[in-house]
């Protein structure tokens, strides 16, 4: 670097294990990756993401602590990138993992990216540049969370529609299996309501809500009809409500 800009850096920005020394360099890279992945976990959590706060936390904190090791090791006389040289390939078995096939369509993409990003952080905290960690983290909060409104200006907002569901209740089995699969999309905009029917009736009726404009949402419908005690379905009213959430 050249020394002109070196100088114009404060010094608490840069590395911490010159400034501080050890623990306390440490100490403070620990203490920045709990706050960095605690930011950026929380986001994850309030969308009902996989990836949530104690696991992005832990992605964090881990791979500060795999790089702190590192660098021990490396004062040791040992390879100082052994360790941390590790955590790409582990966190890209991470990553593939939260990737699914649902619905049609692929999903966890951004959850994979997520943990791949707050992986790469905790290395630079690790390294001793907490401050970059830290500021960062600020920038991949912003994109989780601001660019979700750029999406729904180019991707148009959900558009809900009623349907009708016909089915057997085969002593109550159906209906718990159409709570558990609605269930699984609580990031979805869904509504499910069990219709009054007569008391021993061979056929039960439930009022369907969900968005038809995203594959992601409607491929729902396509799951509950593969059920086979679903004996039919009918489109109803466009859902009253419904039609203005993001997608």
């Amino acid at each position: 670097m050249d020394p002109g800009t070196q100088s114009a850096i404060p010094a608490w920005a840069g590395d911490l294990h010159e400034l501080t020394g050890e623990p306390w360099a440490g100490l403070l890279a620990l203490a920045g990756a709990v706050v960095c992945g605690a930011m950026i976990g929380v986001e994850r959590q309030r969308k009902h993401k996989p990836a949530g706060l104690r696991t992005i936390l832990l992605i964090c904190l881990g791979s500060t602590v795999f790089t702190l090791a590192s660098r021990i090791a490396g004062q040791m006389g040992g390879d100082p990138g052994r360790i941390a040289s590790q955590i790409v390939p582990g966190i890209g078995f991470l990553g593939a993992g939260a990737i699914l096939r649902e619905h049609g369509s692929i999903v966890g993409l951004t959850t994979a990216a997520t943990i791949w990003a707050i992986a790469s952080i905790g290395v630079l905290l690790g390294l001793g540049y907490v401050v970059a960690g830290v500021a960062l983290s600020g920038v991949l909060y912003l994109t989780l969370s601001a660019v979700i409104r750029v999406e729904t200006l180019l991707n148009g907002r959900c558009r809900c529609e009623a349907w009708e569901l016909c089915f057997e209740p085969r002593g109550g089995r159906t209906w718990v299996l159409l709570q558990t699969a609605v269930g699984e999309h609580v990031a979805t905009p869904i509504r499910l309501e069990r219709l009054p029917h007569a008391p021993g009736e061979n056929v039960q009726r439930a009022r369907l809500s969900l968005c038809v404009n995203h594959p992601q949402h409607f491929g729902l419908l396509r799951e509950l009809l593969a059920i086979d005690a679903i004996v039919g379905v009918r489109p109803l009213a466009a859902a009253g409500g419904q039609g203005e959430q993001e997608g």
